[in-house]
């Protein structure tokens, strides 16, 4: 009896990544034939829409540099707050992380992949990097917690 659970329970799973696949292939297909009419901006829509990231971010890159601008934050709003690479690309941007002030937050789940992101990413932003990792230490020292 516990096989046939096992068998249903894979059956189920690779159903559904076979869905999943199907499902992407047809968004693929959709902005291509978008592409092939000419329409971008329609494609670049589509593709983020469907989750298509890389599609999108490549085709915003040939475009303007504030399309690009504006998918590359769109990409980083679809994760989690609380992603660490939510936290990395903020502070990419030049921006401090909002995992700063909310890593103290047991909502927010474990600190410290958050300053591992901000320490084995350091750029030349300095002055931004400092003070989220100050803020950040406060953030977690503050007995308010």
């Amino acid at each position: 009896m516990p096989e046939e659970s096992g068998e249903a329970q894979l059956s189920f799973l690779t159903d559904s990544l076979i869905a999943t696949i199907d499902s992407l292939e047809k968004e693929t297909e959709r902005f291509r034939e978008l592409l092939l009419y000419g329409r971008k901006k329609d494609a670049l829509e589509s593709a983020m829409k469907h989750g298509l990231w890389g599609h999108a971010l490549l085709l915003a890159s040939k475009m303007d540099s504030r399309t690009h601008a504006r998918v590359m934050t769109r990409f980083a709003n679809s994760l989690p707050i609380n992603d660490p690479l939510q936290t990395v690309y903020q502070l990419m941007s030049g921006r401090m992380p909002a995992a700063s002030t909310c890593c103290g937050d047991e909502k927010w789940g474990d600190w410290r992949p958050h300053l591992a992101m901000v320490l084995s990413n350091l750029t030349n932003n300095t002055d931004v990097e400092s003070r989220t990792i100050v803020t950040m230490g406060d953030t977690l020292g503050n007995p308010a917690r």
